[in-house]
């Protein structure tokens, strides 16, 4: 198998286990489910202790509860305008968006 087929074959295996990923998500998912299951796929470091940390602290008790099907963008941009006037920097705010994409 010369290499443009291994590079065949690896999109093909990707679009596949995409696909499957996809419809293994429930659609009735709350955010905190869905941000449980992405914080598991990341190895143990700084960058996901702070993610977990901001968002417990700062995302969870607004949306977290809430099916992920019904967030829209209004909600993320109302916790990041929140975050900025209860003190936290813009780039600190920033982080809800970053979690949630």
């Amino acid at each position: 198998m010369d290499k443009k087929e291994r590079v065949k074959t690896a999109k093909g295996d990707l679009s596949k286990t995409k696909k499957e990923a996809e419809s293994s998500i429930d659609t009735n998912a709350t955010v905190d489910e869905i941000i449980n299951l992405y914080l598991d796929t990341l190895e143990a470091s700084t960058y996901k202790d702070s993610r977990f940390s901001y968002y417990t602290r700062k995302v969870k008790p607004i949306i977290g509860k809430k099916k992920a099907k019904n967030i829209l963008p209004m909600h993320i941009q109302n916790i990041v305008n929140d975050n900025i006037e209860n003190g936290d920097s813009p780039r600190t705010a920033k982080q809800a968006v970053e979690i949630l994409l």
